[in-house]
């Protein structure tokens, strides 16, 4: 079935934004009502959580990516000198 929900996204300075989310997805209803009934908090609410902790693991995996990378480029100058 068709959920439409009211997400407040951001709170900032007083002022609250709104999105509406329509969802699709009977696996996403789903997992949205197990969370629900296990954390007692709401759609917005977990959905909000679940983007922050999204966005900051895919921050520490561009960070990962760039030391990899410094660490690659090291290593091949540092092997070049001997």
């Amino acid at each position: 079935g068709r959920t439409n929900n009211k997400l407040r996204l951001v709170q900032s300075l007083n002022i609250f934004l709104y999105m509406s989310i329509n969802l699709k997805n009977r696996e996403t209803e789903a997992l949205l009502a197990e969370l629900k009934a296990a954390t007692g908090k709401g759609n917005p609410q977990s959905i909000l959580e679940l983007l922050r902790k999204e966005a900051a693991r895919q921050r520490r995996q561009v960070q990962l990516e760039e030391r990899r990378k410094t660490l690659r480029i090291l290593a091949k100058r540092y092997s070049a000198q001997f």
